[in-house]
Order: structure tokens, then sequence, then C-alpha cells
């Protein structure tokens, strides 16, 4: 009776562990790899305005890109920054007001007229990615977009990247915690 108590114990110590170190390492993954948006956070000095300088180098030879943010249901898009082909853009002192969480874009010409129409979102399933670090905030882009640096650096102000799908990342973690704990309990009772 006794060794199934400490079973029984080191089953739950067991699937806290594996909970607690799965969930870092869950969102750490989801804002790896998921579709994300972006929270832009006013810092300390409490001025409804989130200040950050930008870096966007455009590799590809022939296409110009917009980048900018928009509203998680688009209706509402920046007008974007336009980054010439084969070019190395450094922006000082960008701000956004308010501060919110954001959906970021890509746009390009498909035409002729030199205005964007086809617009790629970090929502979108496998299109990018974030890493983070510090307080830079890097977006790798997948083809057909061609920065080798798209990159956003806040001083004083901050960001999150969040998950556009946290409910499947949840339901794995939790299911993979639940099956662990049940192996485990089903070699200590063998």
């Amino acid at each position: 009776m006794k060794n199934q108590k400490v079973g029984f114990l080191g089953v739950v110590l067991l699937m806290l562990f594996v909970l607690t170190a799965g969930h870092v390492w869950a969102s750490t993954l989801i804002s790896l790899i998921s579709p994300f948006y972006v929270q832009f956070i006013d810092g300390d000095d409490e001025d409804s305005v989130v200040s950050f300088n930008a870096h966007f180098v455009n590799t590809d030879n022939n296409t110009t890109y917009w980048v900018g943010i928009g509203s998680l249901d688009h209706k509402w898009k920046s007008d974007g920054i336009e980054v010439g082909p084969n070019s190395d853009l450094l922006k000082y002192n960008l701000t956004l007001d308010p501060p919110g969480t954001y959906d970021v874009y890509v746009a390009w010409d498909t035409g002729t007229d030199g205005k964007p129409d086809k617009y790629i979102w970090t929502s979108e399933a496998g299109v990018a990615s974030a890493s983070t670090s510090g307080s830079t905030l890097s977006i790798i882009w997948d083809d057909p977009i061609h920065f080798s640096s798209f990159e956003y650096t806040f001083n004083g102000d901050g960001f999150n990247v969040i998950s556009a799908v946290p409910l499947p990342a949840a339901v794995w973690l939790f299911g993979s915690g639940i099956l662990g704990a049940g192996l485990l309990r089903r070699k200590l009772l063998a």
C-alpha cells in the first residue's frame, strides 16, 4: 500500500513537472511555428504610444514590398513602409498609437500600378515564424517573401508574440501529459 501511495505521488509530481515544463516548451514552440499576432505594449512612461525601431533587408532584386500592421480582422491596415528591391532600410523612432494586438503584414504589387494588392499576414498558417531576443522581435518569412532581416527593436516599450491558434496546442499539451502520467503509472505498478 505504501508503494502505491509513493507511486501515485510520484506520478502526480511528474505530471505537474511535465505540464509545467511542457507549457514553457509549448509556448515557445507556438511562438516559433504557429500563426501569430504581435501585442505592442506601452512601457512605464504610460504615454499610450509604443516607440520602436525597424530594420528590413529586402534581398529580392525585382520586388518592392510594403510592411505594416493591421487589425485582427484586417478591416483596418496601416499604409505600410515601402522597402525597395535589394535594399536595406532602417527606420528610427516609429510610433504606434494606440498600443494593442495587431497582425503584421508584407504586401506587394502583382500588377503594374505600383500599389500593394497582395497581402500575407503573420496570422496565416505556414507563412512566418517569430524569434525573440531581449527587446528585439524578428519575423522570419517563408517563400515567396525575401527578407534577410525583418526586425522590430523596442527601447522602453515592449511586445508579446501571441499565438493566433492557442486551443490546439493546449489540447496536445494536456493529452501528452495525461498519456505520460498513464504510462508512468503503468510502469510503476508493473
